[in-house]
């Protein structure tokens, strides 16, 4: 494959770990060598706190973008377009200058806890669910915003996210905008009307003058401050596309583009999730819906725990090895062990959304060795996105595709098979190196273009995983099992 460098659209992809900016030709393939990484720190405590220094984060993406254009300086031709993609429920608060008061606050910050229960007890939940598409929850801006209010500032002026904080730093009479996608992404977007819940806002007592304007991300913004048109004499007249969310461009990235594919993706955290024509029909409780334009919408499942539960393992089961999972647990029989574990390290996500949720490990005895728990802590992980599956496929078709993308567990064969089994379903393995940062060209690349067709796009070849039918049998016993751990520690006397 040869790769054309005459054009080429820059992304920038605002991580929760670190800020990746990279240049794409116009048929999205990488040019690699030109790519930057910078990480960056989260500041956390047992309280639930997950903050970063919003300007900090600014310094590491100019930083980032200055190193992407120094090293493909006079290699490559015009750069028509800049994408955006960033972490997704993310909150600020603003003063009337545009001054950061507070910290970002991060989704998977949980102190607005108490919040979240007024929140519930105020509105009817099944309404309030069918309205923003999500349940109320922590990940969630309402009570965030509730907590901030109550607990540091009243000089106020806009709540908004990191990316509009980004654009507002470095454009001339930005007007503070933000995309249906990351907007959805709140909990605070009326996902029929694509406009804020208008309810949820006066309870918050906020209107819609504290909040970014909202338009699709394709919405075109040229004018850099001074600083940076000196700075980036390359982007000084290339259109900036509204910033989307992380996981709408893992989605594209990894190919799942149509109503017949799942994508499925396992970073620090995890995802299930399926891009589908906008509907304003009920969905499944435990499911989220977030807006993408006003014609498609991305329905799915997330997590807390993903390859961060391989993080947790090598700090406490003290294993040798951790980061070869195949070499500890390949011949490791399915549910030999006896252990149930619900992997709620972070509070649970879907598909109950219960932030007081906790870990728990039931059937430890004497003979129980490390290894046992690590295996039963990753087979749960599968057994979670199987639970979600079970509701987002009913929104597919009959002859529905699972694509894999996100690099913690893709290079082991043991968790490739394992998550197969479970789900009882082929697994495609994306051998995309850079599925959301690529996802966020291909909207560029189609937002310059005004052609939005994704079949126009190639991916790599992917290899394919089966589940085995001699494992299926043994895995529907453990999630039988789980679920009924489950619904011991939940009090749920009904069939999920």
């Amino acid at each position: 494959m040869t790769k054309d460098y005459s054009q080429c659209v820059l992304v920038i992809d605002i991580g929760s770990s670190s800020i990746k900016t990279s240049l794409y030709s116009m048929q999205a393939y990488l040019l690699g060598e030109f790519s930057s990484q910078i990480y960056h720190a989260i500041e956390t405590d047992k309280n639930g706190k997950f903050i970063q220094n919003p300007d900090v984060l600014l310094k590491k993406i100019i930083q980032s973008i200055d190193l992407t254009l120094y090293k493909s300086k006079g290699k490559i031709g015009k750069i028509v377009a800049v994408g955006v993609d960033c972490m997704s429920s993310t909150l600020l608060a603003i003063d009337k200058i545009g001054k950061p008061l507070t910290p970002v606050y991060l989704y998977s910050d949980t102190r607005s806890f108490n919040q979240v229960e007024k929140i519930q007890k105020t509105f009817e939940s099944s309404k309030l669910f069918d309205e923003t598409g999500v349940t109320q929850h922590t990940s969630y801006i309402p009570s965030k915003i509730l907590w901030i209010k109550k607990n540091l500032k009243d000089n106020i002026s806009k709540f908004i996210d990191f990316s509009t904080y980004f654009y507002s730093e470095i454009f001339e009479n930005f007007t503070y905008d933000s995309s249906f996608s990351i907007a959805s992404w709140s909990g605070l977007l009326d996902r029929k009307k694509l406009v804020w819940h208008k309810e949820l806002c006066s309870y918050l007592e906020i209107n819609e003058n504290n909040l970014p304007n909202l338009y699709s991300y394709n919405k075109k913004y040229i004018g850099l401050k001074k600083e940076y048109k000196n700075r980036w004499s390359e982007l000084c007249d290339t259109p900036f596309f509204l910033a989307v969310g992380d996981g709408l461009s893992a989605n594209i990235g990894s190919g799942a583009t149509k109503s017949n594919r799942i994508g499925l993706t396992i970073g620090s955290t995890g995802a299930i999730r399926l891009l589908r024509p906008k509907s304003n029909k009920k969905i499944l409780p435990g499911l989220w819906e977030y807006q993408f334009t006003k014609k498609y919408s991305l329905l799915g499942g997330s997590f807390s725990e993903g390859g961060n539960i391989i993080s947790w393992a090598k700090d406490n089961l003290k294993l040798k090895n951790i980061n070869n999972i195949d070499e500890i647990l390949s011949n490791k029989k399915p549910g030999a062990h006896g252990i149930s574990i619900l992997p709620f390290f972070g509070g649970e996500r879907s598909i109950g959304w219960n932030d007081k949720a906790k870990g728990v490990i039931s059937g430890l005895t004497f003979s129980t060795q490390p290894e046992d728990i690590f295996q039963a802590m990753l087979e749960s992980l599968a057994i979670r996105f199987s639970l979600v599956l079970d509701m987002i496929k009913q929104y597919s078709t009959k002859e529905f595709r699972i694509i894999l993308s996100g690099g913690v567990f893709r290079r082991s064969k043991w968790f490739k098979q394992t998550l197969s089994d479970i789900l009882t379903h082929p697994l495609e393995i994306l051998e995309e190196p850079e599925e959301t940062s690529r996802g966020t060209a291909i909207l560029s690349i189609m937002g310059i273009k005004n052609n939005f067709d994704f079949s126009s796009f190639k991916y790599k070849n992917q290899s394919i995983i089966n589940p085995s039918k001699k494992k299926i049998d043994v895995y529907s016993e453990e999630k039988d099992k789980h679920l009924n751990l489950y619904k011991k520690m939940n009090n749920i006397l009904y069939d999920l």
